[in-house]
């Protein structure tokens, strides 16, 4: 709110290519100007970055919201970050298709803000700042990912509930719509435990071999993988590896360890069906009440067997802000 966005409304920024914002997003404002009116005047912005701290008890704030006129500002946009993105927010089916970089996130992220409530000795649990993190449900992003017109993008970042009834379609439209992606950061989360237990029942098979891998409150499904393997010029995939996230009972655990050898061969089933392009997985985890990251290089055979894959562990470190 300290930010003087109105005041930057009233001036033209005619070479200014990128702007990055961090805090809590406005709570008031007489009259409410929406930012894609408050940001129009910089015709060769480049990057944007908007990290906003959602407040407890109001809802996400469109950028554009729908039935507001206005004509989309940023022709040249490259890079763009919206934290707590609206389902209904009219920029998606506007942004250019020279768009090569999109993360849609929560600020803090999610895991994070959970890793913080389980560590009595974190800021985060014990300065309430009043900020909540709410999540698109499947369904939500998936509508925001198909009105997409980028299909230049190469870095994809997306924080979601993951309601498995609608996930397939989720993971298919970013194959179809995203070919030439390069970087995927997938943050998936399951509401509650029962859901979690409901999904690994009833999911239907969409490959000729699912595997569930699970590992107490770990899993990782390689049918993302099956889903994802169009994507051909795939580097990186980054997932979050506790797909828990609200359980209660995760809250009473003391001897959390993240299980490597369960990792390492999730993360080969993940390379083999992805493919020759991919070339690091990223995990993050909760490892004893704080969020860290192993980072796994990945090695693919000459030849044309394509289990011919090995990996190894290239980084292992915490998560200081996220």
């Amino acid at each position: 709110e300290s930010a003087p966005l109105q005041d930057m409304y009233s001036r033209d920024w005619p070479r200014l290519r990128s702007f990055h914002i961090y805090g809590q997003r406005r709570t008031v404002s007489k009259p409410l100007i929406p930012y894609i009116l408050m940001l129009a005047r910089m015709p060769e912005l480049r990057t944007l970055h908007l990290l906003f701290a959602n407040p407890e008890g109001l809802p996400p704030q469109p950028i554009w919201p729908r039935g507001f006129s206005a004509t989309y500002p940023w022709p040249k946009l490259e890079e763009l970050t919206i934290t707590h993105p609206h389902a209904e927010d009219e920029l998606w089916p506007h942004l250019p298709p020279g768009l090569r970089y999109l993360s849609l996130r929560c600020w803090p992220r999610r895991s994070m803000v959970f890793a913080n409530g389980l560590n009595p000795l974190s800021v985060l649990s014990r300065v309430n700042l009043g900020w909540h993190t709410p999540l698109l449900s499947t369904v939500e992003m998936r509508g925001i990912v198909s009105s997409c017109n980028t299909p230049n993008l190469t870095y994809l970042e997306i924080e979601y509930w993951a309601d498995h009834a609608d996930e397939d379609g989720l993971l298919e439209r970013i194959s179809r719509g995203f070919p030439a992606l390069e970087v995927l950061q997938l943050h998936r989360y399951y509401r509650n435990a029962d859901r979690l237990k409901e999904s690994l029942v009833s999911y239907p098979c969409t490959s000729s071999r699912v595997c569930i891998h699970l590992y107490q409150n770990h899993i990782l499904q390689d049918w993302i993988a099956y889903r994802l393997a169009p994507l051909k010029a795939l580097r990186r995939l980054c997932m979050y590896y506790n797909c828990h996230a609200d359980f209660p009972q995760i809250r009473r655990l003391h001897n959390w360890f993240f299980p490597m050898s369960r990792a390492t061969n999730d993360v080969r089933i993940l390379a083999i069906n992805l493919g020759p392009s991919l070339e690091y997985v990223d995990l993050e985890y909760i490892d004893y009440f704080q969020l860290a990251l192993k980072s796994f290089r990945v090695f693919h055979s000459k030849g044309s067997d394509p289990r011919g894959v090995s990996v190894e562990c290239c980084e292992d470190r915490y998560i200081v802000t996220e």
